[in-house]
């Protein structure tokens, strides 16, 4: 697994994050608990950079209107470069996913389960693999509980021959 923004701390990850989406909504940041190592107070992100020269590090607010998404997820993922017909659809698939799955606002965000619905996720081939490994669960079960049924049958009947024994000892 990689991290999907791998910056070299949290201000980097921040930048690559808002060059894909876009910046954070005002709403969004008077609400986020460490706004103000990453914000000011009009809401422009604060970019670290270090200073050729004194090697310094400055830190420079960037305007809002500055930062525009500058990517396209399906560009990303090369998906229209695909000559593979499913190939190509399974890419635009996925980009839908992480489309949904990084909006900004957290009420228009894919859910774990609409996103375990998606078609890049809940395909035919898929969903019938799921149905095989919930029966082969299923026969498992039946298997485990009818082992536990003779496990009980066998004890029931040593405890009874026990029982009878005990009284036969008594008499």
């Amino acid at each position: 697994a990689r991290v999907l923004f791998p910056g070299l701390d949290n201000d980097h990850m921040l930048r690559l994050f808002m060059d894909l989406k876009g910046r954070f909504p005002n709403r969004l940041l008077k609400g986020a608990t460490f706004r103000t190592q990453h914000f000011d107070n009009s809401h422009n992100f604060l970019e670290e950079t270090i200073d050729p020269i004194s090697k310094k590090v400055l830190v420079r607010p960037v305007a809002s209107g500055a930062i525009k998404p500058i990517h396209d997820m399906k560009m990303l993922l090369k998906a229209e470069e695909c000559t593979d017909a499913n190939e190509r659809q399974k890419l635009r698939e996925l980009a839908s996913l992480l489309e949904g799955c990084l909006q900004l606002e957290p009420e228009k965000r894919t859910t774990a389960e609409a996103g375990f619905y998606h078609p890049f996720v809940y395909s035919d081939k898929s969903r019938e693999m799921r149905e095989q490994k919930e029966q082969e669960r299923q026969l498992r079960r039946q298997e485990k509980s009818k082992a536990k049924e003779e496990i009980r049958a066998v004890i029931q009947k040593q405890t009874h021959e026990q029982k009878r024994k005990l009284k036969a000892l008594k008499k």
